[in-house]
């Protein structure tokens, strides 16, 4: 199954994936995957979203080149409920698969 493949699928099934991101094992919750700037992207609250009552999750939403992650799976982490602000989605110009 290709990166886009994958992404695509853990995007309609709401779960995790680990990736590799130039070189730094990462998980994330995929929320979106499409087209920005021309270039295939997925929109990603990379990191942990496991955090105790009243502290903030320790992740960050991105928008990340399909072309620079490698190594893309399934993971069981637990998955980040939140959606994205309109600066995390501006990245995707294109919309192909959301939640």
């Amino acid at each position: 199954m290709s990166t886009r493949d994958t992404l695509c699928a853990a995007v309609k099934a709401r779960s995790n994936v680990s990736f590799t991101y130039h070189g730094r094992s990462l998980t994330g919750s995929p929320h979106a995957v499409g087209k920005g700037d021309g270039e295939d992207r997925v929109l990603i609250y990379v990191g942990s979203d496991e955090h105790k009552k009243g502290d903030v999750p320790g992740g960050q939403w991105k928008c990340l080149p399909l072309a620079d992650l490698s190594d893309v799976g399934t993971d069981s982490g637990p998955f980040h409920a939140g959606h994205p602000g309109k600066h995390e989605t501006a990245g995707l110009h294109e919309v192909d698969v959301s939640i």
